[in-house]
């Protein structure tokens, strides 16, 4: 049996802020396995300025390629065959049909614990899965569940996914928050440019 961490996202450009958190998770312990979950649709973001799913998963590969997570951290496309927008809970129960002898848990930044009550089944999430938390910026939140786990040492990353489309789009050519092989393919496929 593994416990198995989920780390769901559109990841839409993957950035580093995304693997830092990954490196975390793999270096603290938590989890047998860590799973990035890349997220087709979200049922909770718009759908403008997403690429294509397949293009996103390729991006979330040079990442963890390129930080030297490529060996220990999975990029799991389950979300690729089940209908969207992507709902966690239906994502959860399917994982736990195809793998019914691993435990598993999800990761969501601290901007989605305060969006919590508002996802799909919720409570049944609640319920019966562990949740852990990593910091956002600006996102302070008192919700409280008892498989809640707050990772308060986890690192707080001051970028998101948004704004890096935008200097993208906008023609900055410095991207700190970037890996180089994304960029790279960012750029030999003109995407958000």
């Amino acid at each position: 049996m593994n416990n198995i961490l989920l780390y769901f996202g559109s990841f839409n450009p993957p950035h580093k802020g995304h693997t830092a958190i990954a490196r975390y998770i793999v270096e603290s312990g938590i989890c047998d396995e860590l799973w990035i979950v890349v997220s087709p649709q979200n049922p909770m973001k718009s759908s403008n300025n997403i690429v294509c799913k397949e293009d996103r998963a390729e991006m979330v590969e040079l990442a963890l390629k390129e930080e030297g997570l490529a060996t220990c951290v999975k990029v799991c496309l389950i979300e690729f065959d089940l209908p969207t927008p992507s709902y966690t809970v239906d994502t959860l129960k399917e994982l736990s049909t195809r793998f019914p002898t691993d435990t598993f848990s999800i990761l969501i930044g601290g901007d989605n614990q305060c969006e919590f009550e508002k996802w799909k089944e919720w409570d049944y999430i609640a319920d019966n899965y562990d949740m852990y938390v990593y910091p956002r910026p600006g996102a302070a939140c008192g919700m409280q569940y008892k498989r809640l786990k707050i990772m308060n040492n986890a690192p707080l990353m001051e970028c998101n996914s948004t704004e890096i489309r935008q200097s993208l789009t906008s023609g900055i050519d410095e991207h700190k928050w970037l890996h180089t092989n994304v960029l790279k393919y960012i750029k030999d496929r003109g995407i958000w440019i």
